[in-house]
């Protein structure tokens, strides 16, 4: 049927298709873009999917399996009208040999990594936070503290105009002075997002320039310890959509800008 309807026709796609002119990369630019009014909406997103977030750390009890805690996320971010896109749920560090698991039936006994992914006005929003039941371990602590190091290098390593990739290698040069020289294989430390949860990733050869309008999802991840929050990029600054609401915070100036980012939470019950 699309053969006969493009048949000696001049017709742009956004698919290669027979004689069809290529437009794909135009459109994947300029849908990459979001308006003043998006962004709102996606700082309205990211509240209501951090509250759900924090709201569950805060309250699941210890000895609850996986499945649960994730029941009781979907149940607060429907309560907003947020459709929870994916969720992560991973105790007691099962997330070192599985980073992309969703959740199981195992209980959580003694640390917990929550992710999820909410949508709402045709926007998406990521963000994640870390519980343990008793103060870390002085080994996991220290991949935190790096897993931290490592985000504010790369909020500070943005500029408008500059290729994606000089940022991302300023954090690689970070563990390298570390001993966690090789965590930045294990996957991509960053990826644009909006309208879809990820619009695509940045890798070593990418070409793509800082630019306003865009929103980001920062992946910072050091062995189990995992910092996931989402940004938008507006007047040449970054703008947390997923700020941390009722939980520890770091602050720190880089470069001039003041950043927060969500710590651990220690809960002693």
């Amino acid at each position: 049927m699309l053969a006969d309807l493009v048949f000696s026709r001049k017709i742009i796609s956004d698919q290669s298709f027979r004689d069809c002119k290529p437009s794909g990369t135009f459109f994947a630019n300029e849908r990459r873009k979001l308006s003043a009014f998006e962004i709102e909406r996606m700082a309205e997103l990211g509240k209501f999917v951090v509250h759900a977030l924090e709201a569950t750390a805060r309250n699941f009890a210890w000895g609850d399996p996986e499945d649960e805690i994730a029941g009781h996320l979907a149940h607060r971010l429907y309560r907003h009208g947020v459709e929870p896109m994916a969720l992560q749920i991973m105790g007691d560090g099962r997330a070192r040999n599985m980073p992309s698991r969703g959740f199981g039936s195992e209980p959580v006994d003694q640390s917990c990594v929550l992710q999820v992914t909410g949508r709402k006005f045709g926007l998406h929003a990521t963000a994640s936070r870390t519980v343990f039941r008793e103060t870390p371990h002085e080994v996991e602590r220290a991949k935190y503290e790096a897993a931290i190091r490592f985000r504010l290098t790369h909020l500070g390593g943005m500029k408008i105009g500059e290729r994606v990739v000089h940022a991302i290698n300023a954090g690689n040069v970070l563990l390298k002075q570390a001993a966690f020289e090789h965590e930045w294989w294990t996957s991509t430390p960053v990826a644009l997002t909006g309208r879809e949860p990820s619009e695509g990733l940045f890798l070593q050869t990418s070409q793509d320039r800082w630019t306003n309008g865009w929103a980001v999802l920062w992946k910072e991840r050091i062995g189990t310890a995992s910092l996931v929050d989402t940004y938008c990029i507006v007047e040449d600054n970054w703008r947390a959509v997923s700020p941390p609401l009722e939980w520890p915070i770091r602050r720190a100036v880089v470069q001039g800008r003041s950043f927060d980012v969500a710590d651990v939470l220690v809960r002693k019950d």
